[in-house]
């Protein structure tokens, strides 16, 4: 079983971040994972200087994309025992071995990049890392995505009142068609506490 999972870039921050992850994955089904993350506070600087300057909305789509190799590089030495994705040709030898279950992170340039040109995945603001786990996942034929979120997802939320809500990205929607796609509320490590 092969799964996508993408980090939100809102997580990158939270103290408690590996912990979380860690014990998210140790909660999951066996599969080889490839993660990606999203870049966080570093876009939202991007977006506020788009707003102030306005540059070709396909210019910031790929300068946002540039950014997403300063997530891959903090989260691979955050998490020193995952795999290493960095170019095409990892990603391509990946998917040749056989393990049962393994985490690999995925640097997003190894798969997606200027000149990648996709009717469902627009250049511009409406297509952030959750369209492009979306995308990584059809590449690799992979049997299900998870979009980790620092939100609370409402319940029985469809993925166009998720878009509406600002919780996925614009383009998602279009380009999710019949992949199965879990989006959950990565939850705070709790620490144990005796009684008494």
């Amino acid at each position: 079983m092969r799964r996508v999972v993408k980090i939100g870039g809102s997580l990158i921050t939270r103290p408690t971040l590996i912990e979380d992850v860690n014990r998210w994955f140790s909660q999951q089904s066996a599969a080889n994972n490839y993660v990606i993350v999203g870049g966080g506070e570093m876009i939202e600087a991007l977006r506020t200087w788009d707003q102030v300057r306005k540059l070709p909305s396909e210019a910031i789509h790929w300068q946002c994309v540039d950014l997403l190799d300063a997530s891959f590089l903090a989260l691979r030495s955050w998490f020193p025992n995952w795999n290493s994705i960095a170019t095409a040709l990892d990603l391509q030898t990946s998917l040749t071995q056989h393990t049962s279950s393994n985490i690999s992170i995925v640097r997003c340039a190894a798969f997606y990049h200027s000149g990648t040109s996709l009717p469902d995945v627009p250049s511009n603001w409406q297509t952030t890392t959750d369209s492009i786990a979306v995308l990584l996942a059809r590449l690799i034929d992979a049997d299900e995505v998870v979009l980790l979120k620092s939100c609370t997802i409402p319940a029985d939320a469809d993925l166009q009142t998720l878009s509406k809500a600002g919780i996925i990205d614009e383009a998602l929607p279009n380009l999710a068609a019949s992949l199965p796609i879990r989006i959950e509320t990565l939850n705070h490590q709790t620490l144990g506490v005796s009684p008494g």
